[in-house]
């Protein structure tokens, strides 16, 4: 799993995985599928369905601490960008949020 390969990187940025689990009509199964992807972060289940219908699931969305999306990135089996994009992009992000702090404070 691309993501899990990088968890520690994300980590050191100070960014979460999780990831919204919409297969599961209960529970039951929860634990199995979660050793069999292998994942080691947080996986939430949305049994109502109220999360998901906003995310496409073939895509890893970056949101922000707020719950603002800040960026998607397509993930789907055929068309997936290189983790190094998608760290470039997020630190983009992140400067640019760093200085928009910035020179708000100054004004």
């Amino acid at each position: 799993m691309q993501l899990q390969s990088q968890q520690s990187r994300f980590e050191s940025m100070d960014i979460a995985i999780v990831a919204v689990s919409q297969e599961e009509v209960d529970l039951s199964k929860a634990p199995e599928m979660a050793a069999k992807t292998g994942a080691e972060f947080p996986v939430v289940h949305d049994l109502k369905h109220e999360l998901a219908p906003q995310f496409d699931r073939t895509n890893a969305y970056f949101i922000d601490a707020q719950g603002v999306v800040r960026q998607i990135f397509p993930m789907s089996s055929y068309m997936r960008p290189s983790m190094s994009l998608v760290f470039q992009e997020i630190k983009a992000t992140l400067i640019a949020d760093e200085k928009a702090a910035r020179e708000a404070g100054e004004g």
